[in-house]
């Protein structure tokens, strides 16, 4: 199913306050002003849960200490890594705490090389003996539309998933009929197109080739 909007639609969808516009004159509603809102941050929460695109990617600089926060939109690691050297090993917690220590019990000290996540932390083993540069690239939430984030690169590439998404909440809030089927059919179809474009832009057209069962090595992407 191929979903068409009107050049008028297109020109109003590179905001938040356009894209309220927008739902309010799709809803033919007038008294559904202060819910729009929160039809957005539903549709994002869904966005959140299904969307991996390369658009989601960031990279930092870490530096590693026996404990360090997660980032504050962090969600899921792409690579992680001292730049010249091996990946870190990610151990689940139970396999990270059973790493050895010194023979006295004192914390194991050297250049990193594995990590768990623990209780928003990533956390480090050998916990560094100097400074060392090490090299994230993670998933990053969604940002969330607001008057301040007026956009995000969602919107901005795809504002058909914005606006679907939008009126499906709209449906179960209450305006409720005939089309709700059809409006979830074209939100799931207009998800599933982008997670493929994103597989497409990442990887390309070729066949990928199988890496040997070791780690790959950190350097700036």
């Amino acid at each position: 199913m191929t979903i068409f909007i009107d050049a008028d639609t297109v020109n109003d969808l590179t905001s938040f306050s356009g894209l309220k516009l927008v739902v309010a004159s799709w809803l033919e509603r007038t008294d559904l002003s202060d819910r729009i809102p929160d039809f957005v941050r539903l549709a994002e929460a869904r966005f959140r849960r299904e969307l991996v695109m390369p658009d989601m990617e960031t990279q930092i600089a870490v530096t590693p200490a026996a404990t360090v926060t997660l980032p504050a939109d962090f969600d899921s690691i792409r690579a992680f890594g001292i730049p010249g050297y091996d990946a870190f090993i990610q151990r689940s917690p139970a396999d990270f705490y059973a790493l050895p220590n010194q023979p006295n019990g004192d914390p194991t000290l050297g250049q990193p090389t594995e990590f768990a996540i623990v209780a928003g932390k990533f956390a480090f083993w050998p916990v560094p003996d100097i400074a060392y540069s090490a090299l994230l690239t993670y998933r990053a939430c969604l940002p969330s539309l607001s008057l301040s984030m007026q956009s995000n690169w969602l919107l901005a590439k795809h504002p058909d998933a914005y606006l679907f998404g939008c009126l499906l909440q709209a449906e179960f809030h209450g305006w409720n009929d005939g089309r709700l089927p059809l409006i979830k059919s074209a939100l799931d179809e207009i998800l599933s197109e982008i997670n493929v474009s994103g597989t497409r832009k990442r990887y390309g057209s070729g066949p990928l080739v199988m890496k040997s069962a070791v780690n790959e090595r950190i350097g700036l992407r």
